[in-house]
Formats: C-alpha cells, structure tokens, sequence
C-alpha cells in the first residue's frame, strides 16, 4: 500500500506494460485492473507516436521519453508519471463536469508542463486543446468550467510533482531499481 498524503486517490505504482505493484487503498480490483490496461495501451501509443513525430519531423528536437500523461474524464482525472524505467506513479482525482470526451496530454521531456502556471491565471483551455486568450473569450458559464477544471487540474499536478518527487527520492536513497525484462512487453 501507498501512503497517499495528497488528498489525490487512490493511487497506484505500476510498470509501463501493465503489472501492478501496489495500490493506496481498498478497491474494486476489476476496476483498477481496467484503469491499469488503460493507462498502459495510452502511455504505450504516446510514446509510439513521438517516436513516430521524431523519425517525420526533424525540427521535433524532444526525445521519446515521456515524463507524465493526463487523461482527462467528464468527472475524474488520472495523472500517471514515470518515477524510473520501468516504474510509473498513477494517481486519480475527480474534476468539476465539463468534457463529454476523453482529453489525453503527454509531457515527455523539454515539452511545457500541462497545464501551464498561466492556463489557472487567465489563458483557459477548451476542450479541443487550444486556448481562448482569456475568459472573457468563451462563453461564460463553459469559461467558469473551464476555469474551475484548470485550477482543479493544476493543484492535483502540483500535489503529483511533490508525491513523485518524495518517491523518486526514497527509490534513489534506497538503491531500488526495477529489474530489467526481456522487453518491453505492451498489451
């Protein structure tokens, strides 16, 4: 079990290709095994197409590592961060209502965090990922939501940037290390 002390759960640790290592609380298990498959088919096609928008464009100078992942639900959000090869952090927190579809952002290394210290302040985010220069912009019950999704968002990243930073430096100080497989197995 996971000592969670973020106010974001539950929270898991699982490998990239769908083993899961622990989890912080009590829970429907077919349900955590679903959002595990989830997760590791998302993660593993980010990382498929940025090795895909690497080898077509050369001006991408980022490499293919990804460092976090948001799937955005209607009510719920799910951010998962790699801690070291082979290990990633998962951790789920609800949302005010506001997409009817699932919002996936992958941050690999060099790319700007999401969603942005100005996103929360005054640029908001709609649901097709582009930005309305202020809130003024849209529409103003869908700016108050949006609004209220991006603060919400912006303090469970925060609550995650500490929690894996704490893990990762427990794992450094501890000399733990996932062992190495024959591969990376995907679903």
């Amino acid at each position: 079990m996971i000592e969670d002390k973020t106010g974001l759960i539950p929270s898991s640790i699982m490998t990239p290709n769908g083993t899961l290592i622990a989890h912080s609380t009590p829970t429907n298990i077919r349900s955590l095994r679903d959002q595990i498959a989830l997760i590791s088919m998302t993660w593993k096609e980010q990382i498929d197409q940025r090795r895909s928008r690497q080898d077509n464009d050369t001006s991408f100078q980022n490499d293919t590592h990804l460092e976090t992942l948001t799937l955005e639900f209607d009510r719920r959000t799910v951010i998962v961060r790699h801690l070291q090869p082979k290990l990633l952090l998962v951790l789920e927190g609800g949302a005010p209502p506001g997409y009817s579809e699932v919002k996936v952002t992958a941050e690999g290394t060099g790319d700007s965090r999401y969603p942005s210290l100005a996103d929360g302040m005054n640029g908001l985010v709609n649901g097709n990922g582009s930005a309305y220069g202020s809130p003024s912009q849209a529409s103003g019950s869908t700016a108050v939501s949006i609004g209220r999704r991006t603060k919400v968002l912006d303090l469970q990243r925060r609550k995650m940037d500490a929690l894996a930073k704490a893990i990762k430096e427990n794992l450094e100080t501890s000399g733990f290390g996932m062992p190495e497989e024959g591969g990376d197995k995907f679903f």
